[in-house]
């Protein structure tokens, strides 16, 4: 399964949302995983490329959705195939 997760706001550069990636996509040894962190419609946003079985994908966007870092401001979390 392969999915693409974009966490857009007006801060999620520089707040450690791609060492949480890497470090959500270890946890759950994920196959493939890429991040990085670009700009969409003006605003910041950090695309994160997921490869793997379902239900660990599944296990990653949740925790990816519910563990935010502290100097976050994240207006939504959008997951595409």
């Amino acid at each position: 399964m392969k999915k693409k997760v974009l966490i857009v706001g007006s801060k999620v550069h520089d707040v450690g949302y791609r060492l949480l990636g890497v470090e959500r996509a270890d946890e759950l040894t994920i196959e493939k995983m890429e991040v990085k962190n670009t700009k969409i419609d003006g605003k910041e946003a950090v695309l994160i490329l997921l490869e793997d079985e379902r239900g660990k994908i599944v296990e990653f966007i949740s925790r990816v959705e519910r563990e935010t870092p502290e100097f976050s401001e994240v207006e939504k979390v959008k997951v595409e195939d």
